[in-house]
């Protein structure tokens, strides 16, 4: 789930919540006890969904893992050449371009493709 996903799926749980702590207040509407049994029922589905959608699939998860690997590596040793170059030359703004905004390990796999992108581009 995303982040607005799970934010939205928050508040169906928060508004469940307050529904059922005032219950007294609502319960002799008829309506309101149709949409709240609704609202449970969507948020049951969600949170359903949500747990199988983050069950790992064996093999798309291990190509996963080991394409990430190579391309943290490769960017790496290439970074690694860059800079020691850009030292030898006297160009610390290319050593700087090609620096990681953070550990390789923790970016995201959108960041990690645009910082080999850059690496690449510099070199």
């Amino acid at each position: 789930m995303t982040d607005k996903q799970i934010n939205r799926h928050e508040m169906h749980r928060a508004v469940l919540g307050v529904l059922d702590s005032h219950a007294d207040a609502w319960s002799a509407v008829p309506a309101m006890g149709r949409y709240r049994n609704r609202l449970e029922g969507f948020v049951t589905a969600v949170a359903d969904a949500a747990k199988r959608q983050a069950l790992p699939t064996e093999t798309s998860t291990t190509e996963k893992s080991g394409l990430r690997e190579r391309v943290r590596t490769q960017s790496g040793q290439l970074a690694g050449a860059v800079t020691s170059w850009a030292h030898e030359e006297g160009r610390p703004e290319i050593a700087d371009a090609v620096a990681p905004p953070e550990p390789l390990a923790n970016l995201r796999d959108a960041e990690l493709a645009a910082y080999s992108e850059v690496v690449v581009g510099v070199a």
